[in-house]
């Protein structure tokens, strides 16, 4: 309330002191013509009042110069329209139900998770169907999300987070500025609601950037876990955040984890009369150990190590990113191991990306993503690791380490 009402002093006082000095001008020109004419300034019949109440609209004046009256009057008239039109854009606002604030902050949680707060303040209304967007635009594209409350009670700070995960809106917002491709760059936080009172919709918008060099309508980067419960003055919070903020003036690359890693405890034996599995090196080394017991080659025997999809199923996301399925793998014995991937319906989408043997020594595997159709990666279910039976396959071993999906298109 004081803010609003400081602005709206501010406005008048700063059009009061415009019409000051137009006046002061027009009275000091005016009595230079008078003065031209061979009159003494002492019988000149006019005062500066006189001239300040005519610029806003009360009484006429005799003046020396026509055309300077007429110049005048047309700049006085646009003065007081402007005015008015301050004035009532001003009053409006006062009757604003929401306001989004200026300042937001991204935060780590304990599980190295990146989230964006912002905070939205209720005025003198409870708000109904409430709608947080936001809504990023970068280059030709746009990309949105949005969360609904069903209420807010009025004259209440409201924290409102987002996850800054793979492919979101925060990422990419992020890895805009990691990039240094902010000059098409725009975030905007949207909100919709309805007055509890005259059934109205309305909405509010904020717009927000990294580092601003004018301070205001940012998002803060904060490389501290932080707590955000049991705040009740979120608007001081966020200023004592800001605060510790502040001396950071370079975006930090670590808000945007590129390298995606399977767990490998979460790993699945297929067959397990055929392979059995075991864990090496606190579970960062899986093991297979496979043997076939069948006196004769049965070629549906197999053995297998499964993945299940930990991550989105729409690998699309990983390919738009230029992402890259790597892994390192150990074969020891007379087997072979086949790397597969497979949709969601069951059906192989890359099947012996190569064939890995025995060599006495680890291989590092790389798969561009790029290098399949949106169509195969659309849906991605699982990854298998298989060693199938052969006349010549009898027995042997494998290991795998460093599973995951690494991207990374810094330019």
């Amino acid at each position: 309330m004081a803010e609003r009402i400081k602005r709206i002093l501010v406005i008048i006082i700063s059009f009061s002191v415009a019409f000051l000095f137009v006046a002061l001008a027009w009275f000091l020109l005016d009595a230079g013509f008078f003065i031209r004419l061979g009159n003494g300034i002492e019988n000149y019949p006019n005062s500066l009042s006189d001239f300040l109440l005519y610029l806003i609209g009360y009484g006429d004046i005799a003046v020396y110069s026509t055309g300077l009256k007429i110049f005048i009057t047309m700049f006085s008239v646009l003065l007081l329209a402007l005015l008015s039109s301050v004035l009532t854009v001003s009053l409006f606002e006062w009757q604003e139900k929401l306001k989004i604030n200026p300042s937001a902050v991204l935060y780590k949680n304990a599980y190295d998770e990146i989230y964006g707060l912002f905070v939205v303040s209720t005025r003198q209304r409870d708000l109904y169907d409430v709608k947080i967007t936001l809504h990023l635009t970068v280059a030709n594209s746009n990309y949105e999300v949005e969360k609904t409350i069903a209420y807010l009670p009025k004259n209440k700070s409201f924290p409102i987070v987002f996850k800054a995960e793979f492919g979101s809106v925060l990422y990419r917002f992020l890895k805009s500025y990691a990039d240094n491709k902010t000059e098409n760059t725009l975030l905007v936080c949207m909100v919709s609601y309805v007055d509890s009172k005259n059934g109205q919709n309305y909405i509010s918008c904020k717009e927000f950037k990294l580092f601003p060099e004018n301070g205001s309508n940012c998002i803060y980067p904060v490389l501290e876990i932080i707590d955000i419960n049991g705040k009740k003055e979120l608007p001081s919070f966020l200023k004592q955040l800001k605060t510790k903020a502040v001396a950071l003036k370079t975006f930090d690359d670590s808000f945007c984890s590129d390298d995606y890693v399977f767990d490998l405890s979460l790993a699945n034996e297929i067959c397990s009369e055929n392979i059995k599995m075991s864990f090496e090196n606190n579970n960062t080394v899986i093991k297979g150990d496979v043997k076939f017991s069948s006196e004769t080659r049965n070629p549906d025997a197999f053995g297998m190590i499964v993945f299940d999809n930990p991550y989105t199923k729409d690998w699309v996301l990983f390919k738009e990113f230029n992402g890259i399925l790597c892994f390192d793998t150990f074969v020891e014995g007379d087997i072979t191991l086949l790397f597969e991937f497979k949709k969601l319906d069951g059906s192989l989408i890359v099947k012996r990306i190569p064939e890995f043997k025995s060599n006495g020594e680890w291989q590092h595997f790389e798969y561009q993503l790029s290098q399949l159709s949106d169509d195969d990666l659309c849906d991605v279910k699982e990854l298998c690791f298989t060693v199938k039976d052969t006349s010549y396959l009898r027995k042997g071993a494998f290991k795998i380490k460093n599973l995951e999906i690494s991207c990374n298109d810094r330019k």
